[in-house]
């Protein structure tokens, strides 16, 4: 009984690290808005035009 109790548990703790993995990815549209912060930050954009800037590109991409 003890055996089996131990082989569910390791089974349940394996198949939630598997089914974690594909959860965890980057998509396109996260490596934009990624890749416009670290142009607005090379620049050194202030605070509005940030927000402005990836409304807009948020709203072209959907």
């Amino acid at each position: 009984m003890k055996l089996l109790r131990r082989s569910g548990i390791v089974a349940i703790v394996g198949l939630t690290l598997l089914s974690g993995t594909t959860l965890v990815r980057a998509d396109v549209i996260t490596d934009w808005t990624q890749t416009a912060i670290d142009v607005m930050k090379a620049v050194n954009v202030a605070g509005n035009p940030w927000t402005r800037s990836l409304a807009m590109m948020q709203v072209s991409m959907s």
